[in-house]
């Protein structure tokens, strides 16, 4: 009956101390990262920081097809994911990117940026232009995904 008890103690411990690890895990946000958005054909750049629900909300945005970008990858403590999408829309997430040196963008499966349109005649918070979320969650490459 004691060992019970003190096995039963010890997940009980065990499930406290890892309840902040889960937290951490794929898919888990990631707060304070600048990134930004660059519109086709790179004229226009917008920037903004995710939240801690790791995400960035950009609006009053001109009919363009706009790519996500990191400025800096080397503040990155892991690899990550990004998506993009309107704020009621689907999104689109990008393959993996690891910390590393320089910028980054958010790319699909063959490479290609990804890019979400804003198209022309969009209306957003009672003016012209048009709104885009943008997420960061963690990628654990041997979590399931």
């Amino acid at each position: 009956m004691g060992s019970r008890r003190i096995i039963l103690a010890g997940l009980v411990l065990a499930a406290v101390f890892a309840a902040p690890l889960a937290l951490a895990a794929e898919g888990g946000p990631i707060q304070g990262i600048p990134i930004g958005l660059e519109g086709d054909p790179g004229s226009v750049r917008v920037p903004g920081v995710t939240d801690a629900r790791g995400e960035a909300m950009f609006g009053k945005l001109a009919p363009a097809r706009y790519s996500v970008v990191l400025n800096d990858i080397s503040i990155l403590k892991g690899p990550i994911r990004i998506s993009v999408g309107t704020p009621d829309g689907p999104m689109v997430t990008s393959e993996p990117i690891a910390p590393g040196k320089g910028r980054a963008y958010a790319v699909d499966k063959a490479g290609r940026r990804l890019s979400v349109a804003i198209p022309r005649g969009v209306q957003g918070g009672g003016r012209a232009g048009g709104q885009l979320r943008v997420k960061l969650t963690i990628f654990d490459r041997w979590g399931k995904r």
